[in-house]
């Protein structure tokens, strides 16, 4: 049953989309060890979002390619099993709040506003965590990458998230993104700490993002913070740091961007 995402406690469907969520299939809700609320002061503005792999591969000793198959493959109920497997280790708490299964079908397992889910450290806060599932074989598949091409479109536009992206990895973490998350845009895991690897999410999702208009910007050289700020003093903004946050929305949405978005789609 499609039933859509889920925001301050009420589903929201998304077109195009197949979305199952938690309040409809209580099997999808994340555990309790694997969530909190949020606080007001995070809920004003959820300023990332971060994707993953469920294997993260290639990373750690686990160093196969990825390989990117045509077309979408079976179902592997990803929502379920998934989550199951979280709720059950016990070593080390973890979930995310969105799951893309190989067949396209997206798996919606906590508020996107009201709850941090434990997938990114002291990310969790400030972001949405989007998991697309991996074979044991590192595989994924083109059509699902699609699928999370469009679920990040509608969660950019829905939050207020600008369009644009660290690029190119360079083999570890930013460091100006490692810290409690000040920063917006969408990142991989391996952006956000080194325990993660090239694999968490890999290169193919964003080179889909790019090729969808989102902007790459080198974080650890603030390219996207020289951008910003030229962007926000020709718009007269009063208040010029290069953080394209909800004022730099407004004004976008002032001088004529539809939904205050830099890049549309």
């Amino acid at each position: 049953m499609e039933s859509g995402f889920v925001l301050g406690g009420q589903p929201e469907l998304a077109e195009r989309l197949w979305v199952q969520n938690f309040l409809d299939n209580p099997k999808l809700h994340l555990a309790p060890d694997d969530q909190r609320a949020r606080s007001e002061s995070e809920r004003r503005w959820i300023r990332a979002i971060v994707l993953h792999t469920t294997g993260g591969i290639p990373g750690g000793k686990n160093l196969t390619e990825q390989v990117i198959h045509p077309g979408f493959g079976p179902s592997s109920r990803a929502g379920e099993r998934i989550v199951g497997d979280w709720t059950h280790d016990h070593a080390r708490p973890g979930g995310a709040h969105l799951i893309i299964d190989f067949d396209g079908r997206v798996y919606c397992c906590a508020d996107l506003l009201a709850t941090a889910a434990y997938h990114a450290e002291t990310a969790n806060g400030s972001s949405v965590g989007i998991e697309i599932a991996q074979g044991k074989d590192a595989s994924l598949y083109d059509g699902q990458l699609d699928v999370a091409v469009a679920v990040v479109d509608w969660l950019t536009e829905r939050l207020g998230i600008q369009r644009q992206f660290h690029g190119p990895y360079q083999g570890g973490a930013v460091g100006r993104l490692t810290g409690i998350l000040i920063d917006t845009g969408v990142f991989g895991h391996r952006d956000l700490t080194n325990k993660r690897g090239k694999g968490d999410p890999g290169d193919a999702v964003f080179a889909k993002l790019q090729a969808a208009g989102y902007e790459c910007f080198d974080f650890s050289h603030g390219e996207d913070l020289d951008s910003w700020r030229h962007r926000q003093f020709d718009m007269g903004m009063l208040h010029v740091d290069g953080i394209p946050g909800p004022g730099t929305r407004a004004a976008l949405f002032k001088a004529g961007h539809p939904s205050g978005m830099w890049v549309s789609r």
